[in-house]
């Protein structure tokens, strides 16, 4: 049975004028078989189904593979003003839904009031022939008036000075940008998929295990097919190296990383009989613009001698490769 990782590209899209947008959702098989996943959009708040559509629901989804889906949202017109929102939702074609169905965080729109037409106004004419009026006294006034025949003495020209003007350097360019986050400062979560708030937590030191900063991430949680969803900025454009410190224990579980929806890196298998932590690990590598983006750890299951579906993230760091 897959265990589906649905993550969506933007937690909030914006309309068009024409009351249009798109969206993207990745859906990622972190399983060791090809299954055949089937797509399908979960209209919350009001909002109608009948308004998306999906291109090629149904696909193949290799081993650790990811495909796209791409969301086209139409609001016929005279619908009311409000938010609305909408969860990405993934299931396995050969398996009953309600067995292997997992779904994205929200994803929320704002549908704006339409403004009246505005009534036709009367005074731009008054306004106009008033200063037809002013220009044509004005007219009258210049041709009209006597000629002044005194001469107009000429002032003396400056000295123009001969001095160079001075050339603002330009600054140099900026260097590779290296950014590290203690993952609890990421807190809280933008999203939350089979957790509560309470399930993520910043865990002091202990156990014989001294973290970076003194405090690490710390999901506590029997529950599978969980998610959590956090957001960070780089300074400018780039490919970045994704590098990370975890934690291990007994009662830990596999995770995969999703950076917007790009799947970085492989399964993190989390289970140790004692609670050890990592050191940096080198994720992978993913393009990156200057912003904002998010990182969403979800579980793709545990290890036969883990007890839970605990993790723990110690720090993140994006380091800037190439331009």
């Amino acid at each position: 049975m897959t265990d589906w990782i649905v993550v969506a590209a933007a937690p909030e899209v914006p309309l068009s004028p024409d009351s249009r947008a798109e969206m993207t959702f990745t859906v990622t098989n972190p399983g060791e078989a090809h299954d055949r996943v089937v797509f399908v959009v979960e209209p919350e708040d009001g909002t109608s189904a009948s308004w998306f559509s999906v291109a090629e629901p149904q696909r193949t989804v290799p081993p650790h593979g990811s495909v796209a889906y791409l969301v086209a949202l139409a609001v016929p017109p005279g619908s009311p003003p409000g938010t609305y929102a909408l969860r990405g939702c993934a299931y396995s074609a050969d398996t009953a839904p309600e067995e292997t169905s997992r779904r994205s965080g929200r994803v929320v729109f704002a549908v704006p009031a339409t403004a009246p037409p505005p009534k036709r106004q009367r005074w731009p004419y008054a306004v106009a022939a008033g200063l037809v009026l002013v220009v044509l006294a004005v007219i009258a006034g210049l041709v009209f008036r006597p000629r002044d025949t005194t001469p107009t003495p000429v002032a003396a020209s400056p000295a123009v000075s001969g001095a160079p003007s001075t050339a603002v350097a330009p600054s140099p360019a900026a260097g590779p940008a290296n950014v590290t986050y203690e993952m609890e400062e990421l807190l809280p979560p933008t999203d939350l998929v089979g957790l509560q708030p309470q399930d993520v937590v910043q865990q002091r030191d202990c156990c014989g295990v001294t973290w970076s900063g003194h405090t690490q991430m710390f999901v506590v949680t029997r529950a599978q097919g969980w998610s959590l969803t956090v957001a960070f900025t780089v300074p400018q454009n780039g490919t970045y190296t994704f590098s990370d410190i975890r934690t291990r224990s007994n009662d830990y579980a596999n995770t995969v990383y999703v950076i917007d929806t790009t799947k970085v890196g492989g399964t993190f298998v989390g289970y140790s009989p004692t609670v050890v932590t990592t050191g940096w690990l080198s994720e992978g590598s993913v393009q990156l613009t200057a912003g904002r983006h998010t990182l969403t750890l979800a579980v793709v299951g545990h290890a036969a001698g883990s007890t839970s579906y605990n993790a723990g993230v110690d720090a993140v760091r994006f380091t800037q490769t190439a331009a």
